[in-house]
């Protein structure tokens, strides 16, 4: 799977979903202009998400080799996961414009993480900046376009054999969507849009493997059965390029080597039981064809989720998705005599299943509490014996406790923990991580 990115994105999906408090308290005010920030002390057991202990220079089955002439194990360097204190600032500034048919929405959010023990460099910066602009040219017609820009910068981590110094700016993303609905009578609409990913690294072991550009268009042709339900079929196409160039196989197979082009063909139905509870369901399949490697692959495409509001201000969700993503692992480096012939063959993707769930629930009118899970499943596709349905697991937790002191500022107590089990390279890629923070958060 595409650990740098993703299990940094779900590992923190706890902050980020008591980030939203913050916006939804000031999006509810008529003013234009919004501020709202967060200060953090907190403490991370294992800020490279390493293994606790890696001997550098292990066999083939990530055993210490032995000196042949002394019988001894050989004396091997090692690297320990680290532990920091730490404290985070992240302020935010959101402009929001809601007239006739028109609403537009513009925000900047700087990132500040500093660490008591790392080095070189205690801190890490990060800068996104986010714009939406709806519009309703029509009862019938609405259209919409958003994009958001991140640039940041993380601590060094470990991926494969390889030890990836963290840059001045170690990647950037850009997420760009454009999309209209036409509606046709008083029961059937069209949806159609067009979304673009670009991700770049500045570690170059990173930009060899990940960065790229997707481009997703897709239609949705809805039927609504009433005012609580709509059915929809609909299909989605996304080339994912590979722009580095950069030799990722032992065979000389380079970076474009993992160039997909995939046909989503699906049915769905999307369902309001009552005023307080909803649900939507995709199924369908996933036909990927790896355009420079004369390969392809057919799986299950699900995207399922129920979200129930159970009490006021207490919220339950829980969803499942399944489809073919990127890999942030070529190959695996290492054989057995008998299989060396087939290392050289790249990794091409992973076939991957998301469970999640979160409650928030409201304790008290002051008080409210939100636990989030996510669970990962990824299998991997590659000719090579070994790597070929080898599975990864990533498991995520975190408990979030939130005391409004008055209207506009809240303290807040977080815990978070990962755990990454790799089925290739174990010794290597495998850990385990626990945070936690102290802070305060206050919009105006």
């Amino acid at each position: 799977m595409d650990l740098y990115g993703m299990k940094k994105l779900i590992a923190s999906m706890g902050l980020v979903a008591l980030g939203m408090m913050g916006f939804q308290a000031t999006s509810e005010t008529s003013k234009p202009w919004s501020i709202s920030g967060t200060l953090r002390a907190f403490y991370d057991d294992n800020i490279t998400t390493l293994p606790d202990v890696i001997l550098l220079g292990l066999d083939a089955e990530g055993k210490v080799p032995i000196n042949p002439e002394t019988g001894m194990p050989e004396d091997l360097p090692e690297v320990r996961k680290q532990e920091s204190f730490g404290i985070a600032f992240n302020p935010k500034i959101e402009y929001g414009m809601n007239r006739d048919q028109t609403e537009l929405g513009l925000s900047y959010g700087f990132g500040l993480r500093w660490y008591d023990d790392r080095d070189p460099d205690a801190a890490d910066y990060s800068h996104a900046i986010s714009a939406h602009l709806k519009h309703s040219a029509s009862p019938d017609f609405k259209f919409e376009v958003s994009d958001t820009l991140r640039v940041a910068q993380e601590p060094e981590v470990m991926a494969g054999t390889m030890l990836r110094a963290r840059g001045e700016q170690d990647y950037l993303y850009n997420q760009l969507g454009i999309f209209a609905t036409k509606h046709f009578a008083d029961t059937f609409t069209v949806h159609a849009g067009y979304s673009n990913m670009l991700i770049e690294y500045d570690d170059a072991g990173f930009a060899a493997l990940l960065d790229r550009i997707e481009h997703t268009p897709l239609v949705h042709l809805k039927k609504s059965l009433g005012s609580e339900t709509e059915v929809l079929v609909g299909y989605r196409y996304k080339f994912v390029d590979y722009t580095a160039g950069e030799i990722i196989g032992n065979d000389g197979s380079k970076s474009e080597v993992r160039n997909s082009e995939s046909h989503y063909v699906y049915a769905g139905v999307d369902r309001m039981f009552d005023p307080r509870t909803a649900g939507s369901l995709r199924l369908g399949l996933q036909q990927t064809d790896f355009v420079e490697a004369d390969n392809s692959a057919s799986s299950p495409f699900v995207d399922a989720n129920l979200t129930y509001g159970y009490a006021e201000g207490s919220t339950l969700q829980l969803g499942i998705k399944h489809e073919r993503n990127r890999t942030d692992l070529a190959h695996r480096y290492y054989a057995p005599q008998d299989e060396r012939a087939n290392v050289g063959n790249v990794i091409l993707d992973q076939a991957q299943t998301v469970l999640y769930g979160s409650v928030r629930h409201r304790l008290t009118d002051r008080i409210s509490a939100q636990l989030i899970a996510h669970y990962i499943n990824g299998e991997y596709d590659s000719s090579d014996r070994g790597a070929d349905g080898a599975t990864d697991e990533y498991f995520a937790l975190g408990l979030n406790l939130s005391y409004r002191v008055h209207e506009r500022m809240s303290v807040e107590f977080g815990y978070n923990f990962d755990d990454y089990s790799s089925g290739l390279l174990s010794y290597y890629r495998s850990y385990d991580r626990s945070r936690l923070f102290l802070g305060i958060q206050a919009s105006f």
